[in-house]
């Protein structure tokens, strides 16, 4: 490791067994950690890493779901400590911050002046770079659906070590580092949401779900369209129907009984995860084949809840599970959907993604980080 600890001081790196365990899944070790404070840091250790051959496992706040496997001797390069907000334009309603900051720490900065950045994920320790990195949601995607609107510019470094500012966002967005470091973003920023009113509607068949949906999108003040299935409504000690949760801007009161519904179903990832459903799936269905998805779903009584908005199903499934995971990646495709709904693609899911998408990655690749440096063996 001596040449490593030339370029990082104590405190930034280390190959203490406890650290490199932590970092570490099942018996696949890492070799080093590394926790970069400036840029000509990354510089060194990109220039290592070619001259060495080993990879560079990029790791933000350790939400992604989707890395099962790290490559033996990775060196793990954790953004966590380049978390500053490095401008806020309050008048231009735009921040510029590094990629390790927490998303939660921007939005209760911003708070004291009436702003927030919209694109909110459930985990409240998930980073800027990290969301960027997986092209992350909000719950909120009838109102905020694509991430990409909130990004004006990124400032990356490639394979390389050369530092580019770009407004080319689209080729890092959902990239999950393959291509290129992200070091800092600048974004939009919004009014919050004060006030919202919550209306739940009960059906027993999936098609009236959908036809009750086309009207609900009709009203400019809806916020979210949510929908747990039988087998979640079941859990929740609910009546066994499919329960659709839309969220709407307004002044107007939610009753007990939705308000009540709508806890529930916010609290149904911990309440599963506490029943053994600790595995979580995402994958992108068109709404037109949701009621077939659903189905299967029902089929195999795995509990589930849909982002109506954008046809993402978050599954939930037991550690002993693996056979009917593939199959719902085989029905995912035979459905003509996309086994990435958003929280990436990994390992796990390299084998399953459409062709067009990968050649689009290796040619961002082959341009931005030919020698294979960064985030070896994800996605391709």
């Amino acid at each position: 490791m001596s040449r490593i600890t030339e370029i990082f001081p104590q405190g930034q790196v280390s190959e203490a067994q406890e650290d490199l365990e932590a970092y570490s899944i099942k018996d696949q070790k890492t070799k080093t950690i590394v926790w970069p404070t400036d840029e000509e840091q990354l510089r060194q250790l990109l220039r290592y890493v070619i001259r060495t051959d080993t990879t560079i496992l990029i790791k933000g706040s350790g939400t992604s779901q989707r890395v099962k496997q790290i490559p033996q001797n990775s060196i793990i390069l954790d953004t966590s400590r380049k978390n500053k907000i490095i401008k806020a334009d309050l008048k231009q309603k735009t921040a510029t911050v590094e990629a390790g900051l927490l998303i939660k720490d921007l939005n209760d900065f911003l708070l004291d002046y009436g702003l927030e950045f919209p694109i909110k994920p459930d985990n409240p320790t998930s980073t800027i770079g990290g969301l960027i990195a997986v092209n992350g949601k909000t719950r909120r995607t009838a109102r905020y659906p694509e991430l990409i609107d909130w990004v004006e510019e990124l400032e990356v470094m490639d394979g390389s070590g050369k530092l580019y500012s770009t407004k080319t966002v689209k080729d890092f967005i959902g990239s999950e580092g393959v291509n290129a470091l992200i070091l800092k973003a600048k974004i939009k920023l919004t009014e919050p949401i004060k006030k919202t009113r919550i209306q739940s509607y009960a059906f027993d068949h999936s098609l009236d779900v959908l036809e009750k949906i086309k009207d609900l999108e009709q009203d400019p003040t809806l916020l979210s369209l949510e929908m747990i299935e039988k087998t979640s409504s079941s859990i929740l000690k609910e009546p066994e129907r499919y329960f659709l949760l839309a969220e709407f801007t307004t002044e107007d009161l939610t009753s007990a009984e939705d308000m009540k519904l709508w806890k529930e179903v916010r609290d149904l990832h911990s309440i599963l995860c506490q029943k053994g459903y600790d595995v979580i799936e995402d994958v992108k269905i068109p709404r037109e084949n949701i009621p077939k998805i659903l189905m299967w779903i029902r089929k195999n009584k795995i509990p589930a809840r849909v982002d109506m908005s954008l046809g993402i199903i978050y599954l939930y499934f037991r550690k002993n599970q693996n056979t009917t995971i593939k199959e719902l990646y085989l029905q995912t495709k035979k459905l003509e959907g996309n086994v990435n709904g958003c929280y990436g693609i990994g390992t796990q899911k390299k084998e399953y993604i459409e062709k067009e998408l990968k050649e689009e990655v290796k040619e961002l690749k082959q341009i931005y980080d030919p020698d294979n440096t960064l985030n070896r063996g994800i996605i391709l």
